[in-house]
């Protein structure tokens, strides 16, 4: 089940969300200030491309480097997500789907300290 879930969230549009991911984590490692910042860009997108099946381990808390991440975007990514899961839970064949876009939208706004295992 978790195979054909993968393969339907990466077909209905989590492989451009992924792609996007990789992209904006790329540009932020340019810089040495945004390694950080870009290497959790990468976790968001390893998470989006395959998110069934994925569990978020919370490690521990980060408080300055989760609010710096949503001034540098985490907050637009999380705020879709989290729309796209409300929408996507009006249908019952949609509610696996919008439970895996609030797990995002939860990992969107608070990505440091946490683990994709």
């Amino acid at each position: 089940m978790k195979k054909l879930g993968n393969f339907l969230w990466c077909v209905l549009g989590g492989f451009l969300f992924a792609a996007l991911y990789y992209i904006i984590g790329f540009v932020f490692c340019v810089t040495l200030v945004g390694i950080p910042f870009g290497k959790q860009y990468f976790k968001l997108a390893k998470l989006v491309f395959k998110p069934f099946g994925k569990v978020v381990v919370y490690e521990r808390k980060r408080p300055l480097l989760n609010v710096l991440f949503n001034i540098l975007g985490g907050v637009i990514f999380g705020l879709i997500y989290g729309v796209l899961g409300v929408v996507l839970c009006v249908t019952l064949i949609g509610i696996p789907f919008g439970k895996q876009c609030f797990q995002l939208a939860k990992l969107s706004f608070k990505p440091f300290g946490r683990i994709v295992a």
